[in-house]
């Protein structure tokens, strides 16, 4: 299963690309650093909520555009196996 790191990185990647951005001036524009950049678009990391903003507003899009790839119904981001391995039960009803 994908991570929610990994959708997130990819969306910002195949944005970035569209528009013909390099990493380098998308830090320039958003404030984070190029290395930075380059763990999201790799899935290392997980962006904050003011990344994702600051990155939408470098490229010009709506930060929901960067978060599209989260919307898939098919997807569970928390499946039951990875609950109940971190210990967390599911409620009944």
């Amino acid at each position: 299963m994908t991570g929610t790191g990994e959708l997130i990185g990819a969306r910002v990647r195949e944005i970035r690309t569209a528009l013909k951005l390099t990493q380098a001036e998308v830090s320039r524009r958003s404030n984070i650093q190029r290395r930075n950049i380059a763990r999201i678009e790799a899935g290392e990391h997980v962006p904050t909520l003011d990344s994702i903003v600051r990155l939408s507003i470098a490229m010009h899009v709506q930060p929901s555009e960067i978060l599209r790839v989260l919307d898939d119904p098919t997807r569970d981001p928390y499946p039951l196996d990875a609950l109940l391995h971190v210990g967390i039960e599911p409620r009944d009803g």
